[in-house]
């Protein structure tokens, strides 16, 4: 709930969309992208893969040679479904976390559970409240899927972020980038 209230607080303030979801359905909604249209203008719904590539066109155009992308759940599977079709498409190496990859990946591999919030301790720490989950072992947090959040530490975070660095680094490294 703090970080949903600090991102809506940013979201009416900054020149940049107030939030992207991507759903099951294949469809992304998109808050308004200006500031002084955040509260009167409707959020907009495109195809994902639109944006997919139409994000992916420009950073052809802007130079870049290769891209790591990732997501949550359904988008991450949806990024690294069609990589090579992509890479034809628009001269672009591109890379995600793939079967060859996942049993290294450490980012987002939960939901709300200790994996992410390590990372978010690690990140911003000041968006965690773990005094917020229950105190007793025995309740379960609502939402939650993985490991026990309330074991989290920024620490984990750190070690998470680092060797998923190196799997990126370990990546563009094979395929001559470095």
């Amino acid at each position: 709930m703090k970080a949903q209230n600090k991102i809506r607080g940013w979201s009416r303030r900054q020149f940049v969309s107030g939030g992207v979801v991507a759903g099951t359905s294949g469809l992304l909604t998109a808050l308004p992208l200006t500031a002084h249209a955040a509260e009167e203008t409707p959020p907009v719904t495109v195809p994902v893969a639109k944006v997919r590539y139409a994000i992916l066109e420009q950073l052809q155009r802007a130079g870049f040679r290769a891209v790591f992308a990732d997501g949550h759940g359904p988008s991450r599977w949806s990024w690294a479904e069609n990589l090579k079709e992509r890479e034809t498409r628009f001269g672009l190496k591109l890379f995600g976390v793939t079967s060859e990859v996942a049993k290294d990946w450490k980012s987002q591999m939960d939901h709300a559970a200790r994996n992410e919030t390590s990372l978010m301790m690690h990140y911003r720490p000041e968006l965690v409240d773990l005094a917020q989950l229950p105190a007793a072992r025995s309740e379960w947090p609502q939402g939650v899927g993985g490991e026990d959040p309330r074991d989290a530490t920024a620490a984990h975070g750190k070690q998470c972020l680092q060797a998923s660095v190196e799997v990126v680094r370990r990546l563009f490294s094979r395929a001559g980038l470095l």
